[in-house]
């Protein structure tokens, strides 16, 4: 059984290294804190300063982070594809690359009321969300 990736997802792997080679530097890469090291564990290792955010815009726009988030919350609406989710998390952490804030927030708020449409029911703007929106401790709806 060969379970390697078709060329197909080879052509959109190197399409996302190249993204991430063009888009964030050997700098940022010094600058990033060891994605496996013990900050991680502590989630100190989400970058949230101008320059990451402005990376995650970009690769919003390029469709490899909040695939599953509506253009109109901010998101890049991709459809589901767990193999590209893993080539662009494999890529982005080769390159010490702000990826997806993960915790409650964005595990919870989005897919609940988007795929509702109750977004306005809750209270929540319709308003695009900033990449960094999930990790700020002091958000309110």
């Amino acid at each position: 059984m060969d379970l390697s990736y078709s060329a197909e997802y080879e052509r959109f792997r190197a399409e996302v290294r190249t993204f991430v080679d063009e888009h964030w530097t050997e700098q940022d890469r010094n600058s990033s804190p060891a994605p496996d090291g013990q900050a991680a564990l502590m989630g100190q290792a989400v970058r949230t300063d101008d320059r990451a955010t402005q990376f995650r815009l970009q690769a919003i726009e390029r469709g490899y982070l909040y695939r599953h988030v509506p253009k109109a919350y901010g998101g890049s609406e991709q459809p589901y594809d767990p193999l590209k989710s893993v080539i662009i998390s494999e890529e982005f952490r080769r390159a010490k690359a702000p990826g997806e804030v993960v915790g409650q927030g964005p595990s919870m708020l989005a897919p609940i009321p988007i795929p509702m449409n109750a977004a306005s029911e809750i209270g929540v703007s319709t308003t695009r969300l900033s990449p960094n929106f999930f990790h700020s401790p002091r958000v309110t709806l």
